[in-house]
């Protein structure tokens, strides 16, 4: 008896080991709440709640919730995994039994390619995976953006807002002050990408699936409308779908380098969507991303004098400024920028969701340096807004202005200054939109 046991087992293929775990994983999903998935999760949040809130600065505002979700996406990326490795291994089987060893290696190769890619494709549905690679990356752009994206889409709040710009939305509004403001009715995510114009906005609603978010609060300055387009955010951001967008707006006719096909490649390739995030988790090699040129000044020797040190420092420092102030101007980007905002307004209008503009500024110091051309243009285009599109709330005077003693750099506020401004934002949202504060 226990001879043939143990044949038995051991004349199982990996397939049929692999269809056992796809099973129980698929099995283990559904039942989650009956095996008691839920009184585990509110175990750990006991434990552990106040931690996770704190570790995510209230992004993270039902931890039990969130622990359960995690756990229960465990077992859907196991399943899917275990499944898309399961039906490669029978792939390869067939090819082996129909195909020469001479020419194997080819369709091997594409099973092996596609199964990677699908995996990754898998993970990247997944909160924990974008968890990890945040903790261990030093590009932490892409897993900021996923991570949020997720709790987005995980929150049961009954309205969701996102909050898009480029770094200065990410710097302007802290969404943890909004989310302990408007919290449970409301949940805020913070969707900015570092480098991003206006495009970015269109090829972000990809993202959100079937649940278009209700409220989307927009971080406008002088930086979406007047520097170059670029396309460096098509990589981590654009999705199939997104493709007619890209074509109707006709992008390719700007000289945006390899980063049109880098970004149609990376939509239909997740592992090289996810590749710069993935290659500094693996081997700890910087980021194309975070290669950030600044002008330092170079420095001399330690008896040099101080005053010298500084003299050298605030030269450099004004060639920047002047340098990044001659990048701004109304052209043909400008336009594109523009129209790619009311495809932007056109499309909101369609899934109801109401827009908040915010028409903000750069740093005054680097303001003061720009054509004065360019912040005329962007004023008369607020009005221009408000007319075409007399829905959208756009606000300006009803906000702080910043001095140069917010910013830390040209475009970013310091923490004081971006919790300042974020309570004052909350304030004008609360009386124009009639949101109730929460009261607990």
């Amino acid at each position: 008896m226990d001879h043939n046991s143990s044949t038995s087992n051991s004349n199982w293929r990996p397939e049929a080991w692999l269809l056992a775990l796809f099973l129980t994983a698929v099995a283990a999903y559904w039942a989650f709440d009956w095996l008691g998935g839920g009184f585990v999760a509110e175990q750990v949040a006991d434990r552990f709640g106040t931690i996770l809130i704190e570790k995510s600065r209230g992004r993270i505002t039902q931890p039990a919730e969130f622990i359960a979700i995690r756990m229960r996406e465990g077992l859907w990326f196991l399943a899917m995994a275990v499944g898309m490795i399961g039906v490669a291994l029978l792939a390869a089987r067939i090819v082996r039994r129909w195909c020469s060893p001479l020419w194997a290696w080819l369709p091997l190769s594409l099973i092996a390619f596609a199964t990677v890619n699908g995996v990754i494709g898998a993970a990247g549905e997944t909160g924990s995976y974008w968890m990890v690679l945040f903790a261990g990356s030093g590009d932490s752009k892409q897993p900021e953006f996923q991570i949020a994206r997720i709790l987005h889409r995980d929150s049961d709040a009954k309205e969701k807002v996102v909050i898009l710009g480029s770094s200065q939305g990410l710097s302007e509004i802290d969404e943890p002050t909004l989310n302990r403001r408007f919290a449970p009715q409301k949940y805020f995510a913070n969707l900015s990408y570092v480098g991003s114009h206006t495009i970015e906005f269109l090829l972000t609603e990809p993202w959100y699936g079937d649940d278009p978010p209700d409220v989307a609060i927009c971080y406008l300055s002088e930086l979406n409308f007047y520097t170059k387009v670029s396309g460096a955010r098509l990589l981590p951001l654009l999705k199939v779908s997104a493709w007619p967008t890209l074509q109707e707006l006709d992008i390719e006719r700007f000289d945006i380098g390899n980063r049109g096909i880098n970004g149609y490649v990376a939509s239909v390739l997740p592992a090289f969507q996810s590749r710069r995030s993935l290659e500094y988790f693996l081997f700890g090699t910087p980021a194309v991303e975070n290669k950030i040129k600044r002008d330092q000044p170079a420095l001399e020797s330690d008896t040099e004098s101080a005053a010298r040190k500084k003299q050298q420092r605030d030269a450099a420092h004004e060639k920047t400024i002047t340098r990044m102030a001659k990048t701004y101007a109304v052209n043909d980007d400008t336009e594109f920028h523009k129209t790619a905002l009311e495809k932007f307004l056109q499309r909101a209008q369609q899934t109801g969701t109401q827009v908040v503009l915010i028409f903000g500024q750069v740093n005054p110091v680097l303001s003061q340096q720009i054509d004065p051309a360019v912040r005329r243009d962007f004023l008369d285009y607020k009005e221009i807004l408000k007319k075409r599109f007399p829905d959208v709330l756009i606000l300006s005077d009803e906000l702080p202005v910043h001095p140069e003693s917010d910013y830390h750099d040209m475009m970013h506020l310091t923490e004081e200054a971006q919790i300042r401004y974020t309570q004052s934002l909350a304030d004008v949202l609360q009386d124009r939109l009639g949101w109730p504060a929460n009261t607990d």
